[in-house]
C-alpha cells in the first residue's frame, strides 16, 4: 500500500526535476556581461604604488560608453 508520505516524497521529487530542467544552463546574456566586466576589474591593478585607479575608471567608462550611455552621462575625473 502507498502511504501518504510516498505520495508527498515523488510529487516533490517531480517538481525538483521539472524545475531543474527548466533553469538554463548556462549563463544568460546579462550575467556573462557582468561577469566580464568584473574580470577585467578584478584584474586591473590598483595597488598603490604600481598600479592605477585611474584605469580601472577609464575600462569601467569605455564599457559605459561601448553599452550605449551618451558622453554626456560619463563623467571620467582623474
Amino acid at each position: 500500500m502507498v502511504s501518504m508520505r510516498m505520495l508527498a516524497t515523488a510529487a516533490v521529487a517531480g517538481l525538483m526535476s521539472v524545475s531543474a530542467s527548466a533553469q538554463p544552463k548556462g549563463p544568460t546574456p546579462d550575467e556573462a556581461a557582468f561577469r566580464s566586466l568584473y574580470k577585467e576589474l578584478v584584474e586591473t591593478d590598483t595597488s598603490f604604488p604600481g598600479g592605477s585607479c585611474t584605469l580601472a575608471a577609464q575600462r569601467l567608462a569605455a564599457r559605459f560608453k561601448a553599452a550605449g550611455f551618451p558622453d554626456q552621462d560619463v563623467h571620467l575625473i582623474v
